[in-house]
């Protein structure tokens, strides 16, 4: 058993991980919101292509008309207010000189 134990060091990670020494959450912010606004952006394709195609399957019913024409405005309305909210975010940004995504503020 020691010598199966003697090779490996617990105290140094493998090459590969090494990275993440230097990984922090003022630097994991960014990439969520990244990920936040990938995510919305596939799940708009999404709602949008769903709903023309239910809208285009509808046979004429003014019902399920009325129901794809609801989830493609929905998916318009959520990918507006998502880009919006991101605008507003870096606009404040710009205008007080604060980084919001990153947590890092000026010094006075």
């Amino acid at each position: 058993m020691n010598k199966l134990s003697q090779g490996i060091r617990i105290d140094t990670p493998p090459p590969e991980f090494r990275n993440l020494r230097n990984v922090s959450i003022p630097k994991l912010i960014p990439a969520f919101i990244n990920l936040v606004l990938i995510a919305a952006v596939v799940l708009f394709v999404f709602s949008l292509l769903l709903g023309g195609l239910k809208f285009i399957l509808t046979g004429g019913d003014k019902e399920k008309t009325a129901e794809a024409g609801r989830q493609v405005l929905n998916a318009i309305l959520g990918i507006v207010i998502v880009f919006s909210s991101w605008a507003i975010i870096s606009l404040i940004e710009q205008f007080f000189g604060i980084e919001l995504t990153t947590l890092e503020f000026p010094s006075i």
